[in-house]
């Protein structure tokens, strides 16, 4: 075949299979896989590695080291070269269940698009490795079956799970590796799809804070208000991002307290920090850091019992 002819040949063929892709990932879009739903995600897993096994795929299932989350899918077909190549996508999705329904959030075709969790992030990622693999089949098929092709599926990717970190390079490390491509959803932006070449690292951090307790209407003043000290701390982490330098500080949960009638004593963040530039990074690290013991709640008793701060490195 001429090389000129290719993309239009390749063209007609993913066209004219366009009606199965769709159906793949209609059937991926309707099982929810919010990370910590273990049932969904095992369900995706399952359902997914029966969709490749028409590719020549052995599906395997690998627990993940954390019980909290599902079982990480691997997909491998084996070549005739010794020669490798690595593609990785991801099984979770940030919607928990009951938020997809109360949101009606569900595969809905609307023009030439189509909403639902995940139909970019990342089903729609893992359909577009089957699409490759089935046109390198159909056209290259001597290429296809000379590598070995090793499909990686993390159970934990929005939660950045490091076991599958671990996996990947047991799965793929040696000379015989050629690539590991990645096949995580791009940004459309002025009539162009963006191709994802870097991920920004992160940092996970706890904060806690623990305050005094005290009756609200009868002993206010012997309170040290856990809750609005961390308030203060939150204003001062979110002032931490930095769009110029490419930072983002996430604090993207809170909790504390427990009945209104009682001065909090205790109350807890978790924030997420992500940029590229390794010193940044550090950085913007240390910064967050500084707020390790910070104080300024107080109660208003003689006593002048100050709120305690703890700031921790979760991952």
């Amino acid at each position: 075949m001429a090389r000129t002819d290719l993309p239009l040949k390749l063209e007609t063929f993913l066209q004219a299979n366009l009606p199965d892709y769709l159906e793949m990932l209609r059937q991926m879009v309707n099982i929810n896989s919010f990370t910590t739903n273990i049932d969904g995600i095992n369900a995706l897993a399952e359902l997914t590695g029966e969709m490749f096994q028409d590719l020549g795929f052995t599906p395997e299932t690998v627990d993940s080291l954390d019980p909290q989350y599902g079982r990480h899918l691997v997909m491998t077909r084996q070549g005739n070269s010794g020669r490798k190549i690595g593609l990785v996508s991801h099984l979770d999705t940030v919607f928990p269940p009951e938020e997809e329904i109360r949101n009606q959030f569900a595969w809905r075709p609307e023009g030439d698009r189509i909403f639902g969790p995940g139909t970019v992030d990342i089903k729609g990622g893992t359909v577009q490795m089957y699409m490759v693999l089935a046109a390198l089949q159909e056209f290259a098929p001597e290429l296809y079956q000379q590598i070995t092709w090793v499909l990686l599926l993390d159970a934990s990717e929005e939660a950045n799970g490091e076991h599958f970190g671990a996996l990947c390079r047991e799965r793929l490390e040696g000379p015989d590796t050629l690539a590991c491509l990645i096949f995580e959803g791009g940004r459309h932006d002025n009539g162009e799809f963006l191709l994802v070449r870097a991920r920004k690292g992160m940092a996970v951090y706890e904060v806690n804070v623990e305050g005094k307790a005290a009756h609200a209407g009868t002993s206010h003043r012997q309170g040290a208000n856990a809750i609005v000290q961390l308030a203060e701390i939150v204003q001062k982490l979110a002032a931490f991002t930095d769009y110029e330098r490419q930072v983002t500080v996430n604090v993207g949960l809170v909790t504390g307290g427990t009945v209104t009638n009682r001065v909090p004593h205790q109350a807890q963040a978790r924030l997420e920090m992500r940029t590229f530039d390794p010193e940044i990074y550090e950085s913007v690290m240390a910064e967050i850091e500084t707020l390790d013991g910070y104080s300024s709640i107080t109660s208003a008793d003689g006593e002048a019992y100050a709120c305690r701060t703890q700031v921790k490195l979760v991952r």
